[in-house]
């Protein structure tokens, strides 16, 4: 394994501090060997060694630029790595930093040669994220995108042999599990084997697919460390992003990656307990962004909290504001299919789809003593009885805004809560109660 050390400037940004150290991606690929079980007996380390890229190590053919290169065991053909067809760039990995971090395995066409099922591991580590800040919570996520291929005559490219499993960590100086995992079982996890890995394909997008597109995102607590640079200095989190992915082919099947298996990182805190929310935006529009759009699987509307008068608990026990608010009604929503409804409807409304992402718009949603001039206030996202994800939506001052929100799937029994600035009580509610 050769390591690949990329010089970084010192940057100021937002408030967090950027650390002059060296930067490093270290990209190794290995022939994985396992038991009946599915244990792992042996890791052979393939040939051809990497060459180094700067920032991203190609891991495709340098001639023909993009054609396929043959990684081979002992002198037997396993896999070739090539740039997919219609990608833009060439099949590498890369890490790269500014408003999201990004370790990611991308614009791949991944094709087993060996003539039996194998299985190709390959692990990335960032080193440490140059961009820092003081200790907290962190936003993460993890993505794996793709298609399954076959040949004419190889059979079905959905066969239960193809498999992607993704380990995503941050490492560094976080507490607790380290892995990026939520909802922390997946699909072929039970509650001995939870924390096994971040995501795994199948199941697929849409059934008879070869298609998959699962994503998770997580917040995780990054501890203060204290860096060596002399004198009296603020403490730190400094971590860094690891991808471990298996892949496992039939013979002749491939695995084609125009998209991404990535491991994210957003350099602001999530703390709405704190008021501090724009980690929380930043990694909702991010996570938006990721996969295909999906289907509507969950439209309700937001009724606002009617203060005193009545009390109402809300899934973990959160209470509605002890403040009346109130929410425009009975008006066109652009986005009805029928072209809106009239009468007494909140067009208050949230919506989410089958791709973990979502919206939600608020439409003249105010204190009824009267709107203020603009506001920021915290969106919860429960699957079931849990709070999955915390992000923020920003109201003018006749109450109207819009905000990304994100979950992690799957996501029994959905729900969006709108909370008050304090993120203590809630101001707009699903109208079921």
């Amino acid at each position: 394994m050769k390591l690949h050390r990329i010089a970084l400037f010192a940057v100021l940004l937002g408030g967090t501090i950027a650390s002059s150290a060296v930067h490093a991606l270290d990209v190794t690929l290995y022939l994985v060997t396992t038991d009946t079980s599915g244990n792992t007996t042996s890791s052979t380390p393939l040939t051809p060694s990497l060459i180094s890229g700067g920032a991203a190590v190609n891991l495709d053919a340098d001639s023909p630029v993009g054609g396929a290169k043959t990684y081979s065991a002992n002198g037997v053909p396993q896999f070739t790595i090539a740039r997919c067809q219609g990608c833009a760039g060439r099949a590498r990995v890369f890490v790269s930093e500014g408003s999201i971090d990004r370790l990611v395995l991308t614009d791949a066409q991944i094709t087993n040669v060996s003539g039996a099922v194998a299985t190709l591991r390959i692990d990335a580590r960032s080193g440490s994220l140059t961009v820092s800040g003081p200790g907290g919570d962190y936003p993460y996520a993890t993505e794996l995108g793709g298609t399954f291929t076959a040949p004419l005559g190889a059979g079905a490219a959905t066969d239960p042999a193809n498999r992607i499993q993704v380990t995503a960590l941050a490492e560094g100086n976080c507490e607790g599990p380290c892995m990026i995992d939520n909802p922390s079982i997946d699909a072929g996890e039970d509650s001995t084997t939870y924390y096994k890995y971040s995501l795994v394909a199948p199941p697929f997008l849409a059934g008879g697919l070869a298609q998959f597109a699962p994503k998770e995102q997580q917040i995780l607590f990054c501890a203060n460390f204290f860096p060596d640079t002399g004198g009296d200095v603020s403490p730190l989190c400094q971590p860094s992003l690891q991808l471990s992915v298996d892949i496992s082919l039939k013979a002749r099947h491939g695995a084609r990656i125009p998209g991404s298996i990535g491991a994210f990182h957003v350099p602001e805190r999530c703390e709405p307990d704190n008021g501090l929310l724009r980690g929380c935006e930043t990694m909702a529009n991010f996570f938006a962004s990721l996969g295909p759009k999906g289907f509507k699987i969950y439209d309700v509307r937001l009724e606002a909290s009617p203060g005193e008068q009545r009390t109402v608990d809300f899934r973990d026990g959160t209470r509605n504001s002890p403040d009346a608010w109130v929410t425009r009604r009975g008006e066109r929503d652009d986005d009805d299919d029928d072209h809106g409804e009239k009468g007494n409807v909140s067009n208050t409304r949230v919506k989410l789809a089958t791709n973990g992402s979502g919206d939600v718009k608020a439409s003249g949603l105010c204190p009824a003593a009267g709107c203020p001039d603009s506001s920021i206030l915290p969106v919860r996202v429960y699957c079931g009885p849990n709070l999955t994800s915390t992000t923020a939506i920003r109201l003018n001052r006749k109450g109207d805004g819009r905000a990304d929100v994100s979950f992690s799937l799957p996501c029994p029994d959905p729900a969006v809560l709108i909370m008050d600035q304090y993120d203590d009580r809630w101001v707009a509610a699903p109208a079921i109660f």
